[in-house]
Parts: structure tokens; C-alpha cells; sequence
């Protein structure tokens, strides 16, 4: 409702009131100071009472426009929206972003890439090739060339290591380089008995029939019967020396003997006596040895 000056007239008309119904020796500086006093009253209502209205009218039109700007429903699909984008990860139970996770192929079920890269790690350090799905009663398998992209290079080696021994196993042709330093993997695919072969990674040679470095000058047999301390190098090469120059060993203290003259009854220093000839223990009837 409007408010017009007119409904606040009333200074004036008690002014008028005052000076018609006042004897002729009144006081008029008291009347005009009262008229005056009346009519700041009268002005100090009329705005209060505008102000108030248009501060009203103000709130209602800002409350309006308040009101038409709101919309609840868009936010409510917004974070719908955002949520869906998230899945949920059964092993570390987190919302990971979908770029963040590996769906296996073979079945429904999805991982974080960094669980799936723990999982397939700790079943390897295992010695297991042969990886399943994480979930429950799950068999479907997890196959080398589709978690490549997501597994560090030295998982992906020792993967690939593991299925290489696993193949050289089911065929029988798993060779070692008996080396400490080298330990090499080998593939021994020729079909014929060898024993002398080269590791091709540290470049010496070994034996492929007792798998120890190579023994020259002396046979698998005789090698095997060698107790730990003859199988040396040093000691294989002496081995050697004495074979090619038909030196004798003791038969008892092992001590080796180089004959230079004289006949084939030998008396070690040990005291035992033997043929030089064969190495057999001398008796009164071995004279006629035949192996001088």
C-alpha cells in the first residue's frame, strides 16, 4: 500500500488549531517552535515508513530471484555423475578412477592396476607361472601379454624367465652354467652324448654330463671318484701332467713318484711298496709285470 505527505498533515493543522483557539496576548515564538518541532517529527515518520516499504519490496524480489536461480536437481546429477566414474577396488578397498583400474579379460571382475602388479609379483617370487584372478572362485587366468603394459620390466623378466624354465623342464634340456658368477640358463638341444661345451654368456667351458667346470685329461668316471679335494683345477691339472708323463700315484699316501732309473719295485717313503708299472701292491711273485 502507497503512503502519500498528506497522511502526515497533522503538524499543520494542530498549528492552526493553536493560533485560532489562542487569546491575542499569546506566545507566538513558543507556538512556531512548536510547529517547528512537530513538523521534523512528521518528516521523520514519512521516510521511516518509505524506507521500511522499499526495504520489503527489496527482500521479496531478492528472495524471488533466490528462488528462480536454485537448482537442486542439476547438482544431485552432478554428483551422481561424478560417482559413477569411480569403481571399487576387493583388494585394497578403495574408489579408484577407471583409467586406474585392469579389467581381466575372461571375466567381470576389475583390480587397481597397482594391486593386480603386487599380486602377479608375489605369486612369481613364489615360483608360480600359472596366476589366477584374485576373486573368489574365480579360474579364469591372468595371461603375461595382457598385464605387460602395467608390470615393472623386472617382473615382466622374471615372468618370462619362469616360463622359459618351465618349458626347458617339460622338454629335459635344462642346463645350468655351472660357473657361481654366471648360473646361466642353457638349452642343451643337441641329441648327441657331449660332454665338453661352452657356456655362451661367460665363455668357459664346462661339462655338460656332471655339470662342473671342465675336466681335462680325465673322464666323467674317474671323476666322479674323485673325492672333493682332487677336483680342483690345479689339482685336475696335475691330474693331467701325471698321465701324460706315466708318473705313479701311492696307492697309499697318494704321493706321486717319477721313476728315473731302476727297476719297477718302488718303496714309497710312506713305506709301501709297489709296481710302477700298474700301481698294484708288490709282491714276491709279481716280477713279470707286462704293463712296463
Amino acid at each position: 500500500m502507497g503512503t502519500s505527505s498528506s497522511d502526515f498533515d497533522f503538524a499543520e493543522e494542530i498549528y492552526l488549531s493553536e493560533v485560532l483557539d489562542g487569546s491575542e496576548g499569546g506566545d507566538l515564538q513558543q507556538l512556531d517552535a512548536k510547529f517547528a518541532e512537530q513538523l521534523q517529527f512528521q518528516d521523520a515518520i514519512f521516510f521511516s515508513v518509505k524506507e521500511t516499504g522499499s526495504s520489503s519490496t527489496s527482500r521479496q524480489m531478492n528472495i524471488g530471484a533466490t528462488s528462480s536461480m536454485r537448482k537442486p536437481k542439476a547438482r544431485k546429477s552432478a554428483t551422481k555423475a561424478g560417482e559413477s566414474s569411480l569403481s571399487f577396488c576387493e583388494i585394497c578397498s578403495e574408489r579408484k578412477e577407471r583409467r586406474q583400474m585392469f579389467p581381466i579379460s575372461g571375466c567381470s571382475h576389475s583390480f587397481c592396476s597397482d594391486c593386480i602388479s603386487m599380486y602377479v609379483k608375489a605369486k612369481l617370487e613364489g615360483n608360480i607361472t600359472i596366476i589366477m584372478c584374485p576373486a573368489e572362485n574365480c579360474r579364469v587366468i591372468l595371461e603375461l601379454e595382457a598385464c605387460r603394459p602395467l608390470l615393472p620390466k623386472e617382473v615382466v623378466n622374471l615372468w618370462q624367465d619362469l616360463l622359459c624354465e618351465e618349458l626347458l623342464c617339460a622338454t629335459g634340456g635344462r642346463l645350468y652354467c655351472p660357473f657361481k658368477d654366471c648360473s646361466a640358463l642353457l638349452l642343451n638341444d643337441n641329441q648327441e652324448v657331449i660332454a665338453e661345451c661352452e657356456c655362451p654368456f661367460c665363455h668357459r667351458l664346462f661339462c655338460a654330463q656332471c655339470h662342473v667346470p671342465w675336466h681335462p685329461g680325465i673322464d666323467c668316471e674317474e671323476y666322479q671318484n674323485l673325492t672333493e679335494d682332487e677336483r680342483g683345477r690345479e689339482d685336475l691339472m696335475v691330474r693331467k701332467l701325471v698321465k701324460e708323463n706315466k708318473w705313479r700315484r701311492c696307492s697309499s699316501c697318494h704321493i706321486i713318484v717319477e721313476r728315473t732309473e731302476g727297476c719297477l719295485h718302488i718303496t714309497c717313503r710312506c713305506k709301501f711298496e709297489f709296481c710302477y708299472a700298474c700301481g698294484a701292491e708288490w709282491t714276491q711273485d709279481h716280477g713279470g709285470c707286462q704293463n712296463n
